[in-house]
């Protein structure tokens, strides 16, 4: 799970190092507020209810993954 938040954090963090620090960490912390939180809450109240197979509830942490790795792509563009 925290590697996922690294994936997505580390680079907004670099693509924002002008900004001050609490700018960069709101940043970095939004993501994780629309979307992984909010997708998690669903896939979890679906597997709990039994209307969806319990290995949904990885799909948020695949989100990110697939956020980050298209953030690090556009770092390493600069």
């Amino acid at each position: 799970m925290f590697l996922c938040f690294v994936l997505v954090g580390t680079p907004l963090a670099i693509r924002n190092k002008s900004h001050d620090t609490m700018t960069t960490f709101f940043y970095c912390f939004l993501p994780t507020l629309l979307l992984y939180y909010p997708l998690l809450m669903m896939t979890l109240d679906r597997a709990k209810a039994g209307t969806m197979p319990p290995y949904v509830v990885w799909l948020p942490n695949l989100a990110m993954i697939a956020a980050g790795w298209w953030l690090i792509r556009r770092v390493e563009r600069y």
